[in-house]
């Protein structure tokens, strides 16, 4: 079971998303997607926005919270990037960075000796941090709609390397 700390981080991240998304005073260009693979490892939803207030490219951020249930353990992720996005119409070239705490919760030890042959950066016993890089296509309205992303990605700490890729699809709320 997830502790409490994790599970008061994922509520706040919730509460804080929920704000986010219907803040009335707001008009930045904002998303909400969610990928398979990428930097939440599974699957995650995430939601992204653009900086500066009223335009489709430029500067930006995203985080999210993915999960990848196994038979012998649990995997949560949360992704946190900042990414920029070329192209003022609805194609756009996105490059990223960001990185990836992951917790895993082990329901025996020989998922826990199995897992650690990956050799991730271990800040604890079962937390781990993964950091990324890299760039992808996005298709998105001029306003409200359908959005879609493919990403390429090198997930990497201070021993593994690992080439990646992630497919995004949600909604583009403005």
């Amino acid at each position: 079971m997830i502790n409490k700390f994790y599970r008061n981080i994922i509520f706040g991240i919730f509460l804080c998303s929920i704000t986010f998304l219907l803040g009335q005073n707001n008009p930045r260009k904002k998303s909400l997607f969610i990928e398979l693979f990428g930097a939440g490892l599974n699957y995650s939803i995430n939601i992204d926005s653009r900086l500066i207030r009223g335009t489709q490219d430029g500067s930006g951020y995203r985080f999210g919270f993915g999960y990848l249930p196994a038979a012998d353990f649990n995997l949560y992720s949360i992704p946190i990037e900042m990414n920029y996005l070329y192209g003022k119409n609805r194609n756009g070239i996105e490059v990223n960075i960001g990185i990836s705490p992951i917790y895993v919760n082990f329901t025996n030890e020989e998922a826990k000796i199995g897992f650690s042959k990956y050799n991730l950066l271990t800040i604890n016993k079962n937390k781990y941090v993964l950091a990324y890089y890299g760039f992808g296509y996005r298709l998105q309205p001029l306003k409200k709609g359908i959005m879609l992303k493919i990403n390429f990605l090198n997930l990497f700490d201070s021993d593994i390397s690992i080439n990646y890729y992630g497919l995004s699809f949600g909604y583009k709320l403005n």
